[in-house]
């Protein structure tokens, strides 16, 4: 978050597991996939993690697909 100019902690705030970056906050951070699974959107998602090289990359394919 600090390299897109969001001033935070170094560690996720959720989870003291891994530095703290858009894909850990959205996508790998165990609180996140909680909420992902309990909206019932996981499992699109969960496909998607794998083939994408960025967040950015994730957000437009996921979009994209739902449009």
């Amino acid at each position: 978050m600090r390299n897109i100019g969001v001033e935070s902690q170094k560690i996720c705030a959720f989870c003291p597991n891994d530095f703290e970056s858009c894909w850990h906050l959205f996508l790998t951070c165990p609180r996140s996939v909680e909420i992902w699974i309990a909206k019932g959107l996981w499992t699109d998602i969960d496909g998607l993690i794998l083939s994408m090289e960025s967040f950015k990359d994730l957000v437009l394919e996921y979009e994209w697909r739902r449009w």
